[in-house]
């Protein structure tokens, strides 16, 4: 995955089981913060389990992210 040079960005696994680097945009102090989708890879329910495997585990992740596919997510 690729990251912007400047290093504001985050990575997010959708609900979708698509894994997305997004990237923080600069705003005006009085706006709310911009975000952008920086990279995104659809991630197949192999690399899914191992990406949750890696955090605490939780009854309610495992169930949000039970039969996902982010290889089924249409590419925009």
């Amino acid at each position: 995955m690729h990251c912007p040079a400047d290093g504001q960005c985050f990575d997010d696994l959708g609900s979708d089981g698509v894994y997305r680097v997004l990237q923080w945009l600069p705003t005006p102090p009085d706006q709310p913060t911009g975000i952008k989708v920086y990279d995104a890879r659809p991630m197949p329910p192999e690399l899914i389990k191992v990406f949750l495997d890696r955090q605490s585990w939780s009854q309610e992740t495992e169930d949000r992210f039970r039969g996902v596919d982010g290889r089924a997510v249409p590419q925009e």
